[in-house]
């Protein structure tokens, strides 16, 4: 998955990924090692398998911030629009999410190259939130959309029209996205309050272990008392992290303060 979203491996005419190999004293050439089924049910041949490897540890070696920035956008587009989950309707109302194979490995990968970032280049934490928001707005612009992967993975588990994409060839360097990409500097005043929720914005809610919803804020507040309070899990659609419900600005005004303790 890493090498594919750096641009390391290609697509052939039928279907098969490709790598590109070098040996000693020969030029270098594209092996092909299969579709994504072939890759899932057999290991990869160790000498490609240590070349891939190669390539990806160095880039992660050597990006920078806004590379590695944009590497991560490109798992999170993986992860959540060509694995994305799939919706599971338990009965007239209620939905679960059903997360694939794909959809965990690229969250995953994602998770690993935020960490990375985090540890390289943590002075400039302040800046990550608007380098990805500008990353993902402008995402056609410096990646490219891999031809004839639409479906390529197992069909519960792809959006078939959606291809993947990969780091363009123009931007395989921080110092592409740094001449496009000026670095934002921390902002010194102070935040603005968040917006109000709005109907739209939906949750997830964990209960007894199962996943229910989505439900608006207005319907989550027809469940208090029954199965929702502040200790509630809940995710907002299209996001990936869980967080209890009183710790969420836009739902936490849902629950009354506690009593003033007996004089």
């Amino acid at each position: 998955i890493k090498a594919g979203l750096l641009g390391r491996l290609d697509r052939s005419k039928h279907g098969d990924w490709k790598v590109m190999v070098a040996n000693p004293g020969q030029p270098r050439t594209q092996l092909a090692i299969g579709t994504e089924a072939q890759i899932r049910r057999s290991a990869i041949a160790t000498n490609l398998r240590r070349q891939i490897e190669q390539q990806v540890t160095h880039f992660e070696s050597t990006a920078g911030p806004l590379l590695l920035s944009a590497a991560i956008q490109l798992a999170e587009h993986l992860a959540w629009h060509v694995y994305q989950p799939l919706t599971l309707k338990l009965d007239g109302q209620n939905e679960q999410q059903i997360y694939g194979f794909g959809h965990k490995l690229s969250e995953q990968v994602r998770a690993e190259w935020i960490a990375l970032r985090a540890n390289k280049f943590g002075a400039d934490e302040a800046r990550f939130p608007v380098w990805e928001a500008e990353l993902r707005d402008s995402l056609d612009s410096w990646s490219r959309a891999v031809a004839g992967s639409c479906g390529d993975a197992p069909p519960d588990e792809t959006d078939a029209r959606v291809e993947r994409r990969a780091l363009a060839p123009a931007w395989q360097t921080e110092a592409a996205f740094a001449v496009r990409f000026t670095p934002a500097q921390p902002a010194t005043s102070v935040a603005p309050p968040p917006p109000p929720p709005t109907s739209s914005q939906k949750w997830w809610l964990a209960v007894s272990g199962q996943t229910i919803g989505p439900f608006t804020r207005e319907e989550l507040t027809l469940r208090l008392g029954q199965d929702f309070s502040s200790a509630s899990q809940v995710c907002l659609v299209g996001g990936s992290n869980w967080q209890l419900a009183g710790a969420v600005p836009s739902l936490a005004e849902l629950f009354p303060p506690p009593p003033p303790p007996p004089l």
